[in-house]
């Protein structure tokens, strides 16, 4: 008697994992990523992780991003665009240019605040990154920076508030002050006798508008001698 064979199940292409009830897209899981990374480093959240706190299979993380480094390259990106918005819209705000400069100081210390592993997820996934989405995010990155302080230096030295200064520097320089404050929180606490650094933000704001303030302000012309008239 010959046995009967169960008819195979067709075989599932290479598109989106199927899971019963699954309506996770893209944006949700860019959302836990970004969640998980103001916890953890980036070292430190894996695509289980991920995918466990959206509850799917990793393998619709694998589908929408390919691997690790690119749901990190896609989640710093989304968020690196949200603050472009908010920049954008402070650099259209009326007012001079010193309170724009408080206001962008303020934006990049609240973002790292609230991001505390966002510049060590941007050096690694977007400035050292090889891959193409890396680099495209790179070059956007940098143009919209440079656009952001070229406005403001350009609008300073119409105003005569500010002389004029290279504006690639000052988003460097920018950069590098307001990072410093999150990334040395310890030191910060330690400095100030075990107070929290959120409660300085502010205070750090002021001195850090400041010192750039003090650094670009405009130069007063020298007043021209007189010549003591000949005897």
């Amino acid at each position: 008697m010959k046995k009967t064979r169960k008819p195979r199940a067709p075989r599932r292409g290479a598109g989106r994992p199927y899971e019963p009830g699954n309506v996770v897209g893209r944006d949700a899981l860019i959302r836990e990523t970004l969640r998980l990374l103001r916890e953890h480093p980036p070292a430190k959240v894996s695509l289980r992780e991920v995918a466990r706190a959206a509850g799917v299979d990793p393998a619709l993380i694998r589908y929408y991003f390919g691997d690790k480094a690119g749901l990190l390259t896609a989640a710093v990106s989304h968020l690196l665009s949200a603050m472009e918005v908010e920049a954008d819209q402070h650099l259209r705000a009326e007012g001079p240019a010193s309170a724009r400069l408080r206001r962008r100081v303020a934006d990049l210390l609240h973002a790292f605040a609230d991001n505390p592993y966002l510049h060590q997820t941007v050096l690694e996934q977007v400035i050292f990154g090889d891959k193409g989405d890396a680099k495209a995010a790179l070059k956007r990155l940098a143009g919209h920076a440079e656009r952001v302080a070229k406005a403001l230096v350009e609008d300073g030295v119409a105003s005569g508030e500010l002389r004029r200064v290279d504006p690639r520097f000052l988003h460097i320089a920018m950069i590098g002050l307001c990072e410093a404050f999150v990334t040395l929180r310890p030191l910060v606490e330690a400095l100030s006798g075990g107070k929290p650094a959120a409660q300085l933000l502010e205070a750090y704001r002021d001195f850090v508008v400041g010192l750039l303030l003090d650094g670009m302000r405009a130069r007063e012309a020298a007043p021209r001698r007189k010549l003591a008239a000949a005897g």
